[in-house]
């Protein structure tokens, strides 16, 4: 997998600004899990989760937006 500067920075900006304990740690363990599962050394681990997250809110906000008749 080819490394994304832009995706780890946006994982970390995400952890780090997080004010809730149990998301960063719930971030921290879906990072290991997906290094665990791919086999990935924890920088490909970072951007896999970073690029799973994005399409995961991608998907959530344009239901939402659908729903509310924004799109």
């Amino acid at each position: 997998m080819e490394f994304s500067f832009l995706t780890l920075l946006y994982v970390n900006l995400w952890v780090i600004s997080s004010t809730c304990l149990t998301q960063t740690l719930l971030a921290m363990a879906f990072i290991i899990s997906i290094c665990k599962n791919l086999q990935l050394n924890l920088i490909d681990g970072i951007t896999q989760a970073g690029l799973t997250w994005e399409i995961w809110v991608k998907k959530k906000s344009k239901g939402l937006a659908s729903n509310m008749g924004w799109s």
